[in-house]
Parts: C-alpha cells; sequence; structure tokens
C-alpha cells in the first residue's frame, strides 16, 4: 500500500504542473490573440477564428478521444504499453486522415474565401500535433506518469507563441505565413518528440 505521504506528493505535483499548464495556456492565449488582433484586423482574425475553429473540432474528432482510448486500455485493460499505443496510434493516423479531408471539404463550403493551401497548412499543423504529439503524451503519462505527459503537451502551446513571436518581430504576419510557419514547426518539433519517445518507451515507429 503506498503510504499518505506518497500519495500527497504524487496528487500535488500532478496537479502543480496541470496547473501551470493551464496557466501558461491562459497567458499565451491572450498575448496571440492581441498580436492576432492588432496584426490582421477584424476581418483577418475572423477568418483566424474560424480556422482555427474548425482544427480544435478535427482534432477533437481524430485524436483526442485516441488518447483516452490509449490511457483506458493501458491502465483499465491493463495492456502491454507497446500493444495499446500501437492501437491508438493507428486510430489515430486513420481518423487524421479522414479528418484532413473532412476539413478541406467543409472549408470550401464554410470559408470560401480561403485559399485551399492556407487551410490545408491550419488543419494539417493541428493534426500533427493530435497524431504526434498527444498520442505521444499519453504513452508517456502511462509510463512516466502525468508530470512528463503534461510537459510534453505544453510544446505545441510554446511553439504557436514562438511562431506568432517571430513572425510580428519580423513584420511577416499574414494567415498564409501563419499557417505554413505553424506546419513545419509543429512537423519539425512533432516529428522529434514522436521518435525519441518510440525509441525510449520501446514502442511501433509505424501505424
Amino acid at each position: 500500500m503506498v503510504p499518505v505521504k506518497d500519495r500527497l506528493t504524487s496528487i500535488v505535483r500532478d496537479t502543480g504542473w496541470t496547473g501551470t499548464s493551464e496557466v501558461v495556456n491562459l497567458l499565451t492565449s491572450f498575448l496571440i490573440l492581441n498580436v492576432l488582433i492588432r496584426t490582421l484586423g477584424p476581418s483577418g482574425y475572423g477568418r483566424y477564428v474560424a480556422i482555427a475553429a474548425l482544427a480544435a473540432i478535427l482534432v477533437t474528432l481524430s485524436s483526442t478521444w485516441v488518447v483516452l482510448v490509449l490511457l483506458q486500455r493501458g491502465l483499465q485493460q491493463e495492456r502491454p504499453l507497446r500493444q495499446a499505443h500501437a492501437e491508438a496510434l493507428s486510430l489515430a493516423f486513420w481518423a487524421g486522415v479522414l479528418a484532413f479531408l473532412l476539413g478541406l471539404g467543409l472549408s470550401r463550403l464554410l470559408l470560401p474565401e480561403l485559399s485551399l493551401g492556407v487551410v490545408a497548412a491550419f488543419v494539417g499543423a493541428e493534426l500533427l500535433v493530435g497524431v504526434l504529439v498527444h498520442v505521444s503524451a499519453g504513452a508517456v503519462q502511462l509510463a512516466d506518469g502525468l508530470p512528463a505527459a503534461t510537459r510534453l503537451r505544453l510544446l505545441p502551446t510554446l511553439c504557436r507563441f514562438f511562431v506568432v513571436l517571430v513572425l510580428f518581430v519580423l513584420g511577416a504576419f499574414d494567415l498564409q505565413t501563419l499557417g505554413f510557419a505553424l506546419l513545419a514547426t509543429y512537423s519539425t518539433v512533432g516529428g522529434a518528440v514522436y521518435l525519441t519517445t518510440v525509441r525510449r518507451l520501446g514502442l511501433r515507429l509505424l501505424p
């Protein structure tokens, strides 16, 4: 039986990391929104909100629930981590492909003023985060605990803030540049997180 002191320490540590993550998300989101409003103007900001909302819905449909399945199978059904991760990765990959195609189709109805390339960049960037980072974080949570997984989940937020800040300083801020910059950054960071997690935990590389 785990001593009360150790359980309390674990609860405080997990709560602290979760709270820190929420504070960082709140502060960076506030700063990013201020930059977007100042640089894109009302119409550009409205387009950004629309494409961000569409991407968020597609991520929820394609990968958020997959992470919950991964954790549930790993904890309650006592599946080996390698097997639970492989199943989750396959689900997230194929759901991500379908979500990407669905996003492109819906964008023609909901956001006809945005080019298909810009929509593909934003949606693809967020779906990559879902498959590469969030599924990896789920596996890390099973293996190493919540704090380590929370640190991984913070990376996309910090990357987004870094990209917005750099583009703002360079004076090269528009939706197209932002979309492709996010896609490049998320691909690089997400790929590094995924490969590191797979090698360290001995997981399958491909779905």
